[in-house]
């Protein structure tokens, strides 16, 4: 009619709106986080708590390390007498100081450390770093807490300190006298000893840094929060990480991929002993994974000092055949192509080199160069000749070489082939990571109806809030929530209710005792098959419920699943390093007992659940039967989106799934849902 216009809006978010929305909630956290860390690392002034005249006191360490390195800030020594430090006047209390202190080290003795936090609390201070050792697991969780409601970082305790080695900046803000160059690695440590012999180590080894943090008991401050700083410090390009643990999992899990796509992030981590599949988890987030400190300091200078290969083709430039034999042989090893060894002499000049380089750089994308002279040489010469030929192509190079004037090389030098082919190994990986679509690609989409998943999770907490395995009907609810259905069926406690219950389904049925743990129903006769009418299902519900007792006091009657396949299994389980990883395997009754399951951190991209469903061994016999791989990996993105999503979810696991030639059912599953971890208060900034 005249006068009157109609506007609709449509309030349902798309896929796309989601995914924008999560971007900008993710770059808002970034941001908040980063400049948290800021009044960390780019103090302006710095107050020292526990600073006395004492030569030999933490407190007088700090405050001369501070002076004597030329902090670019103020320094504020913190005493109950005032008494000057190293030469630094000194005030009684952090109220005293005119300004506001942007960082606070606490050197006083553990008793007096909570005192030191309120203190620096009421003066708004924004960063504290407790040096102090000693403090109990509970108190020091106590302090964490203060300072995050009072919205302080805290470093610590038994931290060693942290340093910022950038021109602009030169904070030594530790008792640890460090002697580095500055370059672009970034080091995050958590044990004050450990990370102070690592330092030493690594700069022995030329390593050269931006900035350090010991982390300490790690209460408040994580390698996660540092991650989010160094992400956009134009000077660190290489971060290493010295610890047991990196931080929230579900939050290292994004952070490390975002990271992995433009620096390099570095870490230490031993045989897991779980299959290997760890080692597939580093790779996924793009995280390059060493095993021996040694090997940790090799990847970390080499990947710091050269740029990363565009391929993964090695060539060795050798003066010696057999040096050049174990050279290649290292080489393949590791896994890399080689494409062959030039051969120099044992005469060979800075310019042979250079020659055989210039031949070569079209075919290869890094070199080994091999340099054993008989009598002196000149390495440096040798390696200036290399870079000569390399540098226009940007084609890394690495000497291996004990040869004249070795030490003083322009490359990354190595004694012995096996080691440079490791640290090889680790900046191609590197190279091929960045090329993998899988850190850049999207997160899995799949449509979630998120109210009503949270409303039966928050429902089940109500009744049980320590949390508890859910009902098959809960859980079959649940699942519905993202698209899987699960193969009808009800759970009864009678035989009367068993046959109501076919009736209504529609013969043939199963019957499955639900009192026996999943992997023993078939061993223990408490399933029952191919039912078809009333007569055989009353059969079989007597023999199970005489056999099995207590174990057939519930049992489930499920409609027949019809076809050919073959039985996998899709589970999501905790991790303490990586959170909830999706595994993929054979199901049924050897589910826990044959093979390996590769696993993927969670959220996924698309990238990642079709790989992880091509790598397990399940997939040979889905593929030589011509069954349907596509339906399995639907299921891996939607059991993963809702366990992504979900965070109370602490178990998910759909086993079995018979995959036949036309798509996958879930005939059983299994989930647990329990407290979600506690958010943190929202920073003051």
């Amino acid at each position: 009619a005249d006068g009157v216009i109609e506007f609709r809006l449509e309030l349902d978010p798309t896929p796309e709106a989601m995914t924008r929305l999560a971007e900008k909630v993710d770059e808002r956290e970034h941001n908040a986080e980063r400049q948290s860390i800021l009044p960390l690392l780019q103090p302006q002034s710095v107050a020292v708590i526990g600073a006395s005249s004492d030569p030999s006191s933490l407190g007088h360490h700090v405050v001369r390390t501070l002076v004597l390195h030329g902090f670019k800030g103020r320094v504020h020594p913190i005493n109950h007498g005032g008494v000057s430090v190293a030469g630094v006047p000194a005030l009684p209390s952090v109220a005293d100081v005119p300004g506001r202190v942007d960082l606070a080290i606490v050197a006083v003795p553990a008793k007096d450390v909570s005192e030191a936090l309120a203190c620096c609390a009421a003066e708004r201070v924004r960063a504290v770093v407790v040096l102090t050792a000693g403090i109990g697991r509970d108190e020091s969780q106590q302090l964490g807490e203060f300072a995050r409601a009072n919205g302080m970082r805290l470093v610590g305790p038994a931290s060693l300190g942290v340093f910022n080695f950038e021109p602009g900046v030169v904070l030594h803000a530790s008792f640890a006298q460090l002697d580095v160059k500055t370059g672009h690695v970034g080091v995050a440590v958590e044990s004050g000893v450990l990370g102070a012999a690592l330092l030493d180590r690594a700069t022995r080894a030329g390593i050269r840094f931006s900035s350090v943090v010991s982390l300490g008991a790690k209460v408040d401050v994580s390698a996660n929060d540092l991650l989010h700083y160094w992400l956009d410090d134009e000077t660190t390009t290489v971060v290493m990480l010295y610890g047991e643990s990196l931080g929230n999992p579900r939050n290292f899990t994004r952070l490390a991929r975002r990271f992995a796509a433009e620096k390099a992030l570095i870490t230490i981590a031993p045989e897991d002993g779980e299959a290997g599949w760890a080692a597939a988890l580093y790779r996924q987030l793009g995280v390059v994974r060493t095993r021996t400190v040694e090997e940790l300091l090799d990847a970390t200078r080499l990947i710091e000092a050269v740029v990363v290969p565009k391929g993964e083709r090695v060539t060795v430039i050798s003066d010696s055949d057999n040096a050049g034999e174990v050279a290649m042989q290292s080489l393949r090893a590791q896994g890399l192509t080689v494409t062959g060894c030039e051969a120099v002499g044992f005469a060979a000049t800075p310019a042979d080199y250079r020659a055989a380089a210039t031949r070569t750089r079209d075919a290869t994308d890094a070199f080994m160069i091999i340099y054993a002279p008989a009598l002196g040489g000149d390495a440096s010469a040798v390696s200036e000749a290399v870079l000569s030929a390399t540098r226009e192509s940007a084609i890394p190079a690495v000497l291996v070489s004990n040869g004249g004037s070795a030490d003083n090389s322009p490359l990354p030098l190595f004694r012995v082939p096996e080691s440079a082919a490791l640290a090889l190994s680790h900046l191609v990986e590197l190279g091929r990571t960045r090329r993998r679509d899988s850190l850049h690609d999207h997160q899995v989409q799949v449509a979630l109806d998120e109210p009503a998943a949270r409303a039966i999770v928050e429902e089940v907490l109500l009744g049980c809030p320590a949390g508890r395995e859910l009902r098959w009907d809960e859980g079959v609810r649940l699942l519905a929530t993202v698209g899987i259905e699960v193969i009808a069926g009800a759970v009864v406690t009678s035989l009367d209710a068993g046959l109501e219950t076919a009736a209504a389904l529609g013969y043939p049925v199963a019957i499955k005792a639900m009192g026996l743990a999943r992997l023993g129903r078939t061993e223990a006769g408490g399933v029952a098959l191919d039912l078809h009418d009333a007569a055989s299902l009353t059969a079989s519900y007597q023999r199970m419920r005489d056999a099995l007792g207590e174990g057939m006091r519930e049992a489930l009657v499920q409609r027949l699943v019809r076809g050919q396949g073959i039985e996998c299994v899709v589970a999501v389980e905790p991790h303490e390093l990586f959170g909830p990883v999706v595994g993929v395997g054979i199901g049924g009754i050897l589910a826990d007992r044959v093979g390996r399951q590769p696993r993927r951190a969670l959220p996924l991209t698309e990238q990642d659940a079709h790989e992880l469903v091509n790598e397990a061994p399940v997939s040979e016999l889905l593929r030589d039967r011509a069954l349907s791989i596509d339906s399995v990996v639907d299921l891996v993105r939607r059991i993963g989106t809702l366990a992504d999503t979900i965070h109370e979810l602490s178990l998910v696991r759909c086993n079995p799934i018979l995959v036949t030639a036309s798509g996958a059912a879930v005939l059983s599953a299994r989930l647990i849902v329990g407290p979600a971890p506690s958010g943190l208060p929202v920073r003051r900034l």
